[in-house]
């Protein structure tokens, strides 16, 4: 699709979404009956993650239908899922966790054999689960009693409930969950009921009011929006900063439009380090030349901030997040600098520079994206193309938003940005952190490994990933987080 026809695309959808907001009122939209929920990309069909990465909308499924050891709350925290408690050993190769009393659908009890054996196949050889490299450090789960089971670690890892609260790791046994809700498929959309609580209660339940079940669908962007705007659902997840622009021009009333500041990744991956990007100057050029707080500008989502570290924040590293050598120096001086690394490397060479392929999602926040990303390095002499996401690039788009408070996730993400294109001083600092012992090893290994994955500049950070939602009013308890998870168990009242 050429760009002259995706603008004129993009600008019928603004149309007819601008179209929509003038109904707001004369939809369904009230505070009785399910809560009806959009997540943007995928359908919400059943998998297990350790056979199949699940997307957006089956995570969300997930999520509403499993739970893992732990669970994450409304803001973000972790609470108690299956194990009402646990402690950790002073060490921190150690967690300890005892399961409340619950039952399976067919009434027989939950086991920590059971919970065991799921945890493992996460981390086995064949595991597909998009947190098994996160966990390399799990040496073993051991069951210590049928309600009490124990994961050992070779090496300490203070985030390890953060992971255990993903909906990667939710506990499943012949692929069903424990709740808090009991899926119904149907086409095109699931219905989600609240499970009794207590799950192994004698009592009859009680009757499930309307307003506690939840309606959930997958759908593009365009068509949830124009849902929403409308007042047919409720609530729309998974929006990024690629379709935000879908978002705005529905023109929806304040706090509808919800934004989490996210911790992860937001920049460019160089994933083909051949010809001008073999050369570490040249990408830390193309880094220099970038007008981060231009770009954050241009979104307008509110409290996003530009970003040159790497980290967000030390985590448990020994020094604060490590900055390029650069990243002092005014926009102008950093360009000049720039522009004559570009005009040394270019006069070395006999043949003229193909442009640089840019791989971005198709959305018109990629565009925005991309025209000012061009012009920037244009600026010191470096032309660019777009090319379509899943295409052959030399540069890539990162996305992503960290599920744990994870200075090694960070880093591990980066050190290989393409098969072949992996530093190798890079990939030792980083064997070097998984190897550390104790935390006190580990803090000055991993700013060594920041500081390794920062020279090699193969990352070039813009900013924090951003996700946007909308929200009606009547989900009073949602709450914008840096991990970006909603939990629909509480979007209204005290659980849904």
């Amino acid at each position: 699709m050429g760009c002259e026809t995706r603008v004129k695309g993009w600008i019928r959808l603004a149309a007819a979404l601008a179209g929509l907001s003038l109904l707001a009122g004369c939809g369904a939209r009230n505070d009785e009956g399910p809560v009806l929920v959009s997540v943007i990309g995928g359908t919400p069909t059943p998998v297990d993650p350790n056979r199949i990465p699940p997307g957006p909308a089956q995570s969300a499924l997930l999520g509403a239908t499993a739970q893992g050891l732990v669970a994450f709350d409304a803001t973000g925290q972790v609470e108690p899922g299956l194990a009402e408690r646990w402690i950790v050993t002073d060490d921190g190769l150690s967690y300890i966790f005892r399961l409340r009393r619950l039952r399976w659908d067919n009434g027989k009890p939950v086991t920590a054999t059971e919970v065991a054996r799921h945890l493992r196949a996460a981390i086995a050889a064949g595991s597909r689960n998009p947190l098994k490299h996160a966990l390399e450090a799990i040496d073993e789960i051991v069951v210590i009693t049928p309600e009490v089971l124990e994961i050992r670690l070779s090496t300490p890892r203070p985030p390890l409930l953060q992971l255990l609260a993903q909906p990667e790791l939710a506990i499943l046994a012949g692929g069903k969950g424990l709740g808090p809700f009991r899926a119904t498929a149907h086409k095109g959309y699931v219905t989600l009921d609240p499970l009794p609580e207590p799950v192994d209660a004698d009592e009859d339940p009680a009757p499930i009011p309307p307003e506690r079940s939840l309606v959930l669908r997958g759908e593009r962007t365009a068509l949830a929006v124009a849902r929403f705007a409308n007042r047919d659902i409720d609530l729309v997840l998974g929006g990024s900063a690629a379709d935000l622009a879908i978002a705005r021009v529905a023109n929806l009333p304040a706090r509808q439009l919800r934004f989490d500041l996210a911790d992860g990744l937001f920049g460019l991956a160089v994933v083909q380090q051949d010809g001008f990007l073999k050369d570490a100057a040249n990408r830390r050029a193309l880094a220099m030349a970038v007008d981060r707080q231009a770009i954050v500008n241009a979104f307008a989502v509110p409290g996003w901030q530009p970003a040159v570290a790497i980290l967000p924040a030390r985590f448990r590293s020994s020094a604060d997040p490590a900055l390029p050598d650069w990243a002092a120096l005014p926009l102008d001086s950093r360009r000049q600098t720039a522009n004559d690394t570009v005009s040394r490397w270019r006069a070395r060479q006999s043949g003229g520079m193909p442009p640089l392929r840019l791989a971005l999602p198709d959305a018109p926040g990629s565009a925005m994206l991309f025209a000012m990303i061009a012009a920037d390095w244009r600026s010191i002499g470096i032309e660019t193309t777009r090319v379509a996401f899943d295409a052959d690039a030399d540069i890539r788009l990162v996305d992503r938003v960290a599920p744990a408070d994870s200075a090694i996730w960070y880093l591990a993400a980066l050190a290989c940005p393409a098969p072949g294109a992996c530093d190798p001083a890079v990939a030792d600092a980083i064997r070097a952190v998984r190897a550390s012992p104790t935390l006190a090893e580990r803090g000055p290994r991993l700013a060594a490994a920041d500081a390794a994955v920062t020279l090699s500049a193969a990352y070039i950070p813009i900013a924090r990933p951003i996700r946007w939602s909308l929200v009606a009013p009547r989900l009073n308890q949602f709450r914008e987080n840096p991990r970006a998870v909603h939990p629909l168990d509480r979007l209204r009242g005290k659980a849904n």
